[in-house]
């Protein structure tokens, strides 16, 4: 599954785009420099391990968007828990 985060500490949000289908995100959290996101199925899946620049943009942001994609059209996006 591709994913892609983009962070955005001006706007204080955090973006993270992902392909359909596939469980459903309900919350991301930062632990150390890894980042991780909470499956609707009860699972926490390892989204990758961020970099010192990227970690601290992240930690700038309050809001978490989430953007589900099938192919070049949005299926669905929603704001989810971030902590």
């Amino acid at each position: 599954m591709a994913m892609d985060l983009i962070a955005r500490p001006s706007d204080k949000c955090l973006s993270l785009v992902y392909d359909a289908p596939a469980p459903s995100i309900n919350s991301i959290a930062i632990s150390g420099a890894d980042i991780r996101a909470s499956l609707e199925d009860g699972t926490v899946m390892v989204i990758g391990e961020l970099t010192d620049s990227m970690r601290l943009d992240v930690e700038r942001c309050s809001i978490c968007i989430v953007i589900e994609m099938n192919g070049d059209t949005v299926v669905a996006s929603r704001q989810v828990d971030f902590r």
